[in-house]
């Protein structure tokens, strides 16, 4: 949703004229600055960061709390203005404002970067929909944090957002996840990750993934190894609180790992228990291999074994 530039209200306004008599400080470039913030630990916020919020004529914070907090542990004034989703075009009309006028206006996110499932990428399209200039001030990510502590292949990945909550569009998710070549990274929450885990195992139970959470917090969590190995951990110890972060490997690695006799003694292993299309359809999800190959050779191995 894009602002009318015309108000339609007392409110408008009264926001208009708000707005438009700011006086502009004139100390960075017209545009709108996209701030990377702590995702827990305060030192991380850079020296570039706290002078945008400084020098900035407008400040949004997707939660303005949060905001308040981290610029008054740097000694930062100035007012916050609410951007979060409901507000967004409310915020998107106050910052087109003081662009008219040369200003600079600054989004912070609530933790990490900004435009990453948060609303400054709404606000970053219709600025740059109105000609004006968008400046990234990066910082801490824990998208990027959680890949490169996964030990995962980090040449390529895809992040895929949260996790859906309803069950057959969350097996649909995972699925195509493992199906993608390059190691892929997803959200989800505590209360919900066990259900995640359990399609994760049903899927692949040897596909390697992490999980890792509070990073860079003081109760940093980081936990390696295959999908079936992980949903029996907090089977068994139960699941964390809190916002997760989930680290897949790709499904061209995994396949590699399975060529040859290891992937000749898993369909052995599978005949034992199921029929050869049903073995075929499984290891061709956990591997990444195609489906016809692998009923091809195991339909080879049924025939020997007779």
């Amino acid at each position: 949703m894009h602002p009318n530039p015309k108000p339609r209200s007392k409110n408008a306004q009264s926001l208009n004229a708000r707005f438009s008599e700011k006086p502009i400080k004139a100390k960075l470039a017209c545009g709108l600055y996209l701030v990377s913030t702590p995702i827990g630990n305060l030192s991380d916020f850079s020296a570039r960061a706290i002078e945008v919020l400084n020098h900035a004529d407008l400040i949004l914070a997707e939660d303005t709390r949060n905001t308040k907090k981290l610029m008054n542990a740097y000694g930062i004034h100035g007012a916050v203005e609410r951007a979060d989703e409901e507000a967004t075009a409310s915020a998107i009309h106050k910052a087109l404002l003081l662009l008219e006028k040369g200003g600079a206006v600054a989004f912070a996110s609530d933790a990490g970067t900004p435009s990453i499932c948060d609303p400054g990428q709404r606000l970053a399209q219709a600025i740059i929909e109105k000609g004006c200039e968008v400046f990234p001030i990066p910082g801490a990510s824990s998208v990027l944090a959680a890949l490169v502590s996964s030990g995962l292949d980090a040449r390529q990945f895809a992040f895929l957002g949260f996790i859906p909550n309803k069950s057959n569009a969350r097996k649909a998710f995972i699925e195509n996840a493992l199906g993608m070549p390059m190691t892929t990274i997803m959200f989800e929450t505590g209360p919900r990750l066990l259900a995640s885990l359990e399609v994760l195992a049903q899927i692949a139970p040897q596909r390697q993934i992490a999980i890792t959470r509070e990073l860079t917090k003081l109760f940093e969590e980081k936990r390696r190894g295959t999908a079936g190995d992980i949903l029996v951990h907090y089977q068994t110890n139960g699941t964390p609180k809190g916002e997760i972060v989930i680290v897949v490997e790709g499904a061209e690695v995994a396949a590699a790992i399975f060529d040859g006799e290891a992937l000749e003694a898993k369909i052995i292993e599978g005949l034992a228990k199921e029929g050869i299309k049903d073995v075929s359809a499984r290891l061709a999800k956990e591997t990444g291999l195609k489906k016809r190959d692998i009923y091809q050779l195991a339909l080879s191995l049924s025939k020997k074994a007779d």
